[in-house]
């Protein structure tokens, strides 16, 4: 028991002392791989210089064609100000599909992050 709340008290303190965390699972099921890369950030912003060629690689460069495979990002918008009114936001997007096709579900995926980024930016002037 002991053991199992230190490994969570870990698996917390990793979580808030990266901006950026990539997480692997495999999953077999009946012969049936399912491989799913999650990215967790504090914010869209963070992941402007993230190398998501890299990390797919790295994760699905064992992962036969026919497999299920998928790219989760998980924002957790932390408040940037004190105003205790203002409720943190939370925001998953994920893109699935098979291992033959990982290219155009990145493709997608940075799309869509790209898209939030250039949102973030105009909303808050952030250059």
């Amino acid at each position: 028991m002991k053991k199992i709340v230190l490994f969570a008290l870990f698996l917390l303190g990793t979580h808030y002392s990266n901006a950026q965390e990539v997480e692997t699972d495999i999953e077999i099921v009946d012969k049936v791989k399912t491989v799913f890369m999650t990215v967790n950030a504090d914010r869209f912003q963070d992941l402007k210089d993230f190398d998501w060629r890299t990390h797919l690689t790295d994760v699905f460069k064992n992962v036969p064609d026919d497999a299920t495979i998928g790219i989760r990002v998980n924002i957790m918008d932390k408040q940037l100000t004190e105003d205790i009114a203002t409720l943190p936001n939370k925001m998953s997007i994920q893109e699935i599909g098979t291992a033959n096709k990982k290219e155009e579900i990145l493709r997608s995926m940075v799309s869509k992050v790209k898209l939030f980024i250039e949102d973030e930016q105009q909303g808050n002037n952030i250059d």
